[in-house]
This record gives structure tokens, sequence and C-alpha cells, in this order.
């Protein structure tokens, strides 16, 4: 606990009031993340109008494209519109869906022009679980760097302790005092990401 480099509740705090902060700052960094995500890229909704689980999916999709300014780009694989009435202008799939392995709907895809596409679900998302695969799609993508993905998720950056090539003998790998050591001498020297 004395160490910031071993103590994990540097990179993440424990206390109550700590970890309520942390996840205020990570609810800003992810609002801001998204609005700059949706900026690049949008949503691909495939649909059918017979299917409940799509009728529950739209209303959420209406609150990303709101919310963070999403395109959301409706194909209806049965050539019906929704019969909520939402997303009223939708494309009839044309072979999108089989090339995509579209198997259950909804299926939602992040796709960034002029031709990234990156899969997020194939039935139904809450919001939340909506919000948190699009900024890991982006982040796998590369269109959210690491460490900005590490703030949406209430951590806070710290060097990773490495050791140095060779300073790991298996005996200084059974010594915790001695690993310990070692570790933060890889970290001294810059060894650190």
């Amino acid at each position: 606990m004395s160490d910031p480099q071993l103590d994990e509740s540097v990179r993440r705090p424990i206390s109550t009031f700590a970890v309520n902060e942390a996840n205020h700052q990570a609810s800003v960094a992810a609002d801001q993340a998204l609005k700059a995500i949706a900026a690049k890229a949008g949503i691909l909704f495939f649909f059918r109008s017979d299917c409940r689980y799509c009728h529950v999916q739209a209303p959420i999709l209406a609150m990303l494209e709101r919310s963070y300014g999403f395109k959301i780009y409706p194909v209806s694989l049965d050539g019906l519109p929704m019969p909520n009435g939402l997303f009223s202008h939708f494309k009839i799939d044309q072979g999108q869906a089989a090339m995509l392995g579209v198997e259950q709907t909804p299926a939602l895809f992040l796709m960034k022009p002029p031709k990234q596409i990156v899969p997020l679900s194939q039935g139904v998302l809450s919001l939340e679980e909506a919000t948190s695969r699009i900024l890991l799609a982006a982040k796998e993508a590369g269109w959210l760097e690491s460490s900005q993905y590490q703030t949406t998720q209430g951590l806070r950056s710290t060097p990773m302790l490495l050791p140095v090539a060779g300073s790991v003998s298996p005996s200084t790998a059974q010594n915790p005092l001695s690993l310990i050591q070692a570790l933060q001498t890889g970290a001294q020297i810059g060894s650190a990401p």
C-alpha cells in the first residue's frame, strides 16, 4: 500500500466517495468519447417489421442519435417499416445483411466511412450495453486511443511495471520482495510503457 506503483487503488479507487468521483469522471469521458465517435461513425441497424426485439431496440437507437449525434442507418430485411414509426426512412436490404453475416435481428454494426464496419450485436442491447460496446469496438478498431478508453472505464493511467529483459531469474520470481524490486527497477529505468 505504501508503493503507488503496486497499490491498485491508485488505478481505481476503492473508497465510496472516490469511487463516486471516478464513476462521474468516467461518465463525462464516455460522453465526450461517444460524441467524438458519432462525429465520424454511424450505426447500421438491420431490422424486420415483425421482430418484437427490433421494436424495443429502435427507441434506444433514437436515444443514441439524440444524445450523442449518431447517424442511424436502418435497413429492413423484409422490406417493411417499423410499426412504431421510428426510422421511417429506411433502405431495403440488397444483400448487405448476408455479406455481414446477419443471422438475428436486431443486428447492429458501427460503421465509419468509407469501408470500416465493426459488429456490435445481433440481439437487443440496453443503452448502457450499446454505449459500452461502441466504446470497446471503437478502441479495438483504432478509432479511440487505449488511454482514452481507460478513462471511460474509470481507470487512471498508471505505469505498468515490466521487468527488464533478463532481470527476473527463477529465484527472483520465487521471492516476492525480490520480484517487487526487479519490477520497480524496470519502471525506474523507463521500461514501463
